[in-house]
């Protein structure tokens, strides 16, 4: 019995912190608010300055720690190396220019402000970092890091966590400058961890696969689990030996692991995990709140928050604008990078025992710091109505600098402006999209704000231009009043709404295709005028049943009738919805009309070459062939005579098994 009586302790403070993170977290989902803010908040009402219910505060933090390895273990398992290549130019240009600039212009502000330049130099380190946890879990939920703001967000968010090392090294440095260590006794100690951990990532890269497969073939749930929390804390720590931080080594794992063909079950292992335990590193960063600090210096603390979001915005969207990232897509990041990171409390707790920060200024600043980090979820949420409010100013601002709109010669003459197709967005559906479009002959423009799509589609010699599709100018140029079909693939959900919008203002008549990652935006995209919504989660489980059905032989011609049906719906079925039985009173006349197919007879396809009668389509399945459309001219009522060629389209007619028998007789 007294062998549990230590766990008591604990144990209680877990239930009081789960218990109001419960109640807060609900109250915010209620007013729309990101459950980060309720968590913060749980932080302050049961931390020290309010309720003071938290007893065992340091075993609380390990735990929160947990949670910020397992949040950049799961950000790494949804990258690859090859995404993390493609933002190497943020990482290193974009992360090493905000760091920089920030620390700079921090530093000469506080020198001014009478402080000595050990101490401006430790305010210029402290204001530099941003929270990895916070911008990572709130782009996260929205669907944003794929973005061009999250790519370069996530770039200089990797850039800091490597700077923390330096950072603490030069910390002690500061506070005695006469002190005998030198820059090879500061620079030595980082280049060794890189080197150990580029030997890590070596090292991994060649037995990581053959230890996962053999886990895998274990066909134990449980170790598999086991052996991913093992990989990602492990790794973690292991980093954090050689001096660099846990949420980097945390990264690397999960980026090595994204390689795996196993990445998509170790991600849905270990998401409830994550979201328990960052959970836990939010509410701890709230309970380091003094409230007593912020009212006893109410305008001190503001004005130190008003700095942090200054200096930090101004510094963030100076270093995108010099990437050459277009003014909207900085406006985003900037606003997004505003806050103070965790690491940089990890900071001033050394500048503290280093002397190099009073009590006084320490409880300031961590006030200051935390109000910061309280209205991150906010500015994120606030900065795409931003950017959009300073269109304007954007395309002036991108037109002074270069960054504007290349359509080179897009006219009439060039690009046919009458049924064509505008795809917004050259990611992995874009493309896919134009090599189709690109083989059926249908005319199609694209635009992508992305320079590196831009680029690849120029390449492959499709007519693609660099511009930003939530503009009406760039869209009318576009031909979008008379174009016939719209299709929006883009990866920033606020921008896809806008653009959504827009579309069907200039054209009420278009067939407007959206795709989303977010099932929670398939409702406002039909209410902002999308004719269809496309949701990639749905989209694979409609792929699976269609499958399914196609194995019991159900008729290809009633799958696409269910698929139709449930795409109509929202995927109202699929998201658990009752479905309007006003939509299943006509399905019998909806199957009635589909007693017949078009087929395209493919050269390889066994049909080439044979007349109709020694086919015998009529005999063996009980189709008729009713027409023949060879080229642009129509054959009515083909004799059993008419040789089939490569490239006929056969308007066949039967009932929907005949139908389903006949196309797989003619398929390849």
């Amino acid at each position: 019995m007294s062998s549990t009586t230590p766990q008591i302790p604990i144990l209680l403070d877990l239930i009081l912190i789960l218990a109001v993170a419960i109640l807060t977290v609900n109250l915010v989902n209620l007013i729309h608010m990101p459950s980060v803010v309720g968590f913060l908040l749980a932080g302050v009402i049961i931390g020290p300055s309010v309720l003071g219910f938290i007893q065992e505060v340091q075993q609380i933090e390990i735990l929160a720690e947990i949670g910020v390895v397992l949040l950049l273990f799961t950000i790494g398992l949804e990258f690859s190396l090859n995404r993390l290549r493609e933002i190497q130019r943020a990482i290193i240009m974009g992360g090493g220019l905000q760091v920089l600039l920030t620390s700079t212009l921090v530093t000469e502000i506080a020198y001014l402000a009478g402080h000595r330049v050990q101490e401006a130099i430790l305010f210029g380190f402290l204001f530099s970092l941003s929270s990895t946890a916070i911008v990572l879990k709130v782009y996260g939920s929205r669907g944003e890091l794929a973005t061009l703001h999250g790519n370069f967000a996530l770039g200089v968010l990797l850039f800091q966590d490597l700077c923390i090392v330096p950072m603490m090294l030069l910390t002690p440095v500061l506070a005695a400058p006469g002190s005998q260590q030198s820059w090879v006794g500061i620079i030595s100690p980082l280049l060794i961890g890189l080197a150990a951990m580029s030997a890590i990532v070596i090292s991994a890269r060649f037995l990581l696969p053959r230890v996962i497969d053999h886990i895998v073939r274990m066909k134990s749930q449980e170790i598999f689990t086991l052996f991913i929390i093992l990989l990602c804390l492990g790794t973690a720590w292991l980093t954090s030996r050689l001096g660099l931080s846990l949420a980097l080594g945390a990264f690397i794992a999960g980026l090595l692991l994204s390689e795996s063909e196993y990445s998509f079950q170790a991600l849905a292992n270990v998401l409830p995990l994550r979201d328990s335990f960052a959970g836990l590193f939010f509410i701890s960063i709230g309970m380091l709140a003094d409230l007593k600090t912020i009212l006893n210096n109410p305008w001190l603390v503001l004005g130190l928050v008003a700095l942090i979001f200054t200096s930090k915005i101004v510094a963030a969207f100076i270093t995108a604008l010099l990437l050459r990232l277009p003014t909207r897509p900085a406006i985003n990041a900037s606003l997004g990078l505003a806050q103070i990171g965790e690491f940089s409390l990890l900071l001033a707790q050394t500048g503290l025992a280093y002397h190099l920060l009073s009590p006084d200024t320490y409880q300031q600043f961590l006030a200051s710091a935390i109000i910061s980090m309280m209205a991150a979820p906010f500015l994120i949420h606030l900065a795409p109505k931003v950017g959009f409010y300073l269109q304007p100013f954007s395309t002036w601002l991108d037109a002074i600098l270069g960054v504007k709109s290349q359509f080179g010669s897009l006219d009439e003459e060039n690009y046919p402006w009458q049924d064509h197709v505008v795809i917004a967005g050259y990611g992995e559906n874009g493309r896919n999209l134009a090599k189709v479009l690109e083989a059926t002959a249908i005319p199609y423009l694209i635009v992508d704000l992305d320079i590196l799509n831009v680029r690849r589609g120029k390449a492959k010699g499709h007519p693609i231009f660099y511009a930003d599709a939530s503009s009406s100018e760039i869209l009318e140029r576009l031909g979008i009043p008379r174009a016939r079909v719209a299709v929006v693939a883009i990866s920033d959900p606020a921008m896809s709404r806008r653009v959504v919008w827009l579309i069907r203002r200039l054209n009420p008549e278009i067939f407007l295709l959206v795709r989303t990652r977010l099932v929670a935006e398939i409702e406002e995209l039909y209410n902002l005028g999308a004719s269809q919504v496309i949701a990639e989660e749905f989209e694979t489980s409609i792929e699976i049943f269609a499958h399914v059905l196609r194995q019991y032989h159900i008729p290809r011609n009633m799958i696409e009738l269910q698929v139709q049906l449930i795409r109509q719906e929202g995927y109202s079925m699929l998201r658990g919805l009752k479905l309007p039985d006003m939509r299943f009173k006509n399905i019998q006349h909806l199957i009635a009309e589909t007693l017949t197919e078009t087929f395209l007879v493919l050269p390889e396809s066994a049909a080439v070459g044979k007349s109709l009668g020694e086919l015998a389509l009529r005999l063996k399945t009980g189709v008729t062939v009713i027409a023949i459309i060879r080229g642009s001219e129509p054959i009515a009522s083909p004799g059993s005579d008419t040789v089939i060629n490569s490239g006929d389209i056969l308007v066949m007619m039967g009932n929907h098994a005949a139908l389903d028998k006949a196309v797989e007789m003619l398929s390849p």
